[in-house]
């Protein structure tokens, strides 16, 4: 029935980490990434507007939330927040749920982890929706004004969640103002919100951004206030062939301020062709790590077989896999690997049997 919170689901990481989770509608997917520190899956919905954004989206979209380790219904304890971390976390979800090809809709803090995870599966998303969108957390976080929140968030809790709801979303009643202030304190601890925004500060996904070729749409409110037109502008300029929107308005919440216009954007970027949108191969070529890694792909590694082979790190073996793809205009592991046979790269080098 309308109105009705959703059924609360666990999704349980690859490191171990449980993850709150709820899908409502039917349609296209649309996974919603968790936008920390604003991230309570259960008392989000009981904000009415929030919720009544949320339904209006799923009466055309199967639409999937989730809430960030370390916060609202997930397990508390796991307080990691680093990109890596938060990249788990929206892949487990995509895994739970079955989305094979799907669209990202990534806020503010969910930006990042939304971009990285288009960067190395491109060919599991099909679209990429940013609002009030950043690659680099410092550029956020190390501002003058946010570097005073700090100072606040040590000296009172209270006042800092007050002060960021209005600062965020320029609520237009104090009871909204209030309720989404208390979501921020049941959502996280103090302690939780300080290493967050410390390990937020050191988030840096511009090369990755630099390799998406999924079809991007960059929103933002012309005032808005952590991200506005020209912040928006530098991330579409950033991300190959992105669409730049820019709405009226300041606030920095999409369900505020005439939210069918973010809702219209986002059915109507929904419904184009991704195909119609695949950016051309660049003409570089590929590096002799990136060849190496083209090869194993070729023969049927994982990335972690491939970082293992390598002796790197996964986050390293995904980032060599997503520059391959930008270079060579390949849309995933099939396409790779029709590319390497083609130029005689599939057989040779690896040191592993192709079947």
């Amino acid at each position: 029935m309308p109105g009705m919170d959703p059924h609360i689901e666990y999704v349980t990481t690859s490191d171990g980490v449980r993850l709150a989770s709820f899908a409502i509608g039917s349609g296209a997917p649309l996974l919603i990434a968790a936008t920390p520190p604003w991230s309570h899956v259960q008392q989000e919905m009981q904000i009415p507007t929030v919720g009544a954004w949320l339904r209006e989206l799923a009466e055309e979209a199967r639409v999937i939330r989730y809430d960030s380790r370390g916060m609202g219904l997930s397990d508390r304890d796991r307080t990691d927040f680093t990109i890596e971390a938060q990249v788990r976390d929206l892949e487990a979800v995509a895994d739970h749920y079955g989305l094979d090809r799907f669209a990202i809709w990534g806020s503010i803090g969910g930006s990042p982890p939304s971009i990285a995870y288009a960067a190395r599966h491109p060919d599991r998303v099909t679209h990429l929706m940013l609002w009030g969108a950043y690659a680099n957390g410092a550029s956020l976080l190390g501002r003058p004004e946010m570097m005073a929140l700090v100072e606040l968030l040590r000296q009172n809790w209270v006042m800092f969640t007050d002060m960021l709801a209005q600062m965020g979303f320029g609520w237009p009643d104090s009871d909204t103002a209030s309720r989404y202030a208390q979501l921020t304190r049941d959502a996280i601890s103090r302690d939780g919100m300080l290493q967050m925004m410390r390990e937020g500060a050191a988030i840096d996904v511009s090369d990755e951004a630099r390799s998406i070729r999924t079809p991007t749409l960059v929103l933002t409110r012309r005032g808005g206030t952590f991200s506005g037109v020209a912040e928006a502008r530098d991330l579409a300029t950033l991300i190959p062939s992105a669409q730049l929107c820019v709405i009226e308005g300041s606030s920095q919440a999409p369900f505020l301020e005439n939210p069918d216009l973010v809702t219209a954007a986002i059915r109507e970027f929904m419904a184009s062709d991704p195909v119609e949108a695949v950016v051309k191969p660049t003409a570089a070529p590929l590096t002799e790590r990136e060849t190496q890694v083209l090869r194993l792909l070729a023969s049927g590694s994982t990335g972690k077989e491939i970082a293992h082979e390598l002796n790197v790190s996964l986050a390293t073996a995904q980032r060599h896999i997503a520059n391959i793809y930008a270079k060579i205009g390949a849309r995933g592991r099939v396409e790779a690997a029709a590319y390497a046979f083609e130029h005689g790269l599939g057989r040779r080098g690896s040191g592993r049997s192709s079947t």
